[in-house]
């Protein structure tokens, strides 16, 4: 498995040092991917996420033969501790997986500085680890369990009170769980405590409902919907990531849900990928659904 990870909020002062041992810090299987904070600021701008969206980004725009299927997205940022990083930390909510290193730059001499630059490198070095750990059994999650996982439901058009707390939570724990299959599986197993994985048809793919009476029904093998970078419309950088990406993992880009509710044409809001405003939509009978709830007859 190959990885692409960022490594966010390194101040100016230590970013040659941290740069020079980017080696050290990941492995052959992993790209470096970084820039530094601009001289005397210690917060997060835009711009500083921005630049991480856009390497993501980049990389999913120009897979056109799907080559990436087996490369998982991190950003490994340090913990400034104040609204920015909360900021910056959202960002890449779901599509992207975020690892936090708890590190303040030591200020004195150069010797000083160096040595606080030391230990960063140290605590890259761990957090780099475990972004590899955490993101090859959630692969296996996604793509071998891909039916049945309810980590690939979109996040805002299935409505429930748990879902998104549930795969933050997700997130949270399983970065520092010494066993990342079990995490993954006890989070599916909360969440479908509200949410039970059913089935009607033992010919049919298993389905979620959602508090709306949705049926979300899994493809199975019939895997027509495809997330392709759109510049023509209205569809932004982190619908294309969120198409392709799950808490960094990757994920069959053709992966969507069958939605029903009842016999008749499924009718009722739903908010487009990119946009806030819900829309009415009426399906033929149904409506697919992609994991970045991209929503399309």
């Amino acid at each position: 498995m190959k990885f692409v990870i960022g490594f966010a909020g390194i101040p100016h002062d230590v970013y040659e040092q941290v740069y020079k041992k980017r080696d050290a810090i990941t492995t052959p299987e992993a790209e470096f991917v970084s820039t530094p904070l601009k001289p005397y600021v210690f917060t997060y701008g835009e711009e500083h996420a921005d630049f991480f969206s856009n390497e993501f980004e980049r990389r999913i725009r120009d897979d056109h033969h799907n080559e990436l299927a087996d490369t998982a997205f991190a950003v490994i940022y340090i913990n400034h501790d104040d609204r920015s990083t909360a900021a910056f930390r959202k960002r890449f909510f779901p599509s992207t997986l975020v690892v936090s290193v708890d590190w303040a730059i030591e200020w004195g001499s150069p010797t000083t500085i160096r040595q606080s630059g030391n230990r960063l490198i140290d605590c890259l070095i761990v957090a780099s680890k475990t972004v590899r750990s955490s993101l090859g059994p959630l692969k296996k999650e996604l793509t071998e369990r891909s039916n049945k996982t309810p980590f690939l439901l979109p996040p805002r058009n299935f409505r429930s009170q748990t879902f998104v707390q549930t795969l933050q939570q997700l997130q949270e724990n399983l970065v520092v769980s010494g066993n990342k299959t079990e995490t993954i599986r006890t989070f599916a197993k909360t969440f479908e405590r509200n949410h039970p994985l059913r089935q009607d048809d033992p010919r049919k793919p298993w389905f979620f409902v959602d508090d709306r009476n949705i049926r979300f029904r899994a493809p199975g093998r019939d895997r027509h919907a495809f997330a392709r970078p759109d510049y023509s419309g209205d569809h932004s950088h982190a619908c294309l990531l969120a198409g392709r990406r799950r808490l960094g993992a990757p994920f069959d880009p053709a992966f969507h849900y069958d939605c029903t509710r009842g016999q008749e044409n499924l009718k009722a809001s739903f908010v487009k990928c990119h946009g806030e405003d819900e829309l009415e939509l009426e399906g033929d009978p149904h409506l697919n659904i992609a994991p970045n709830d991209f929503v399309r007859r």
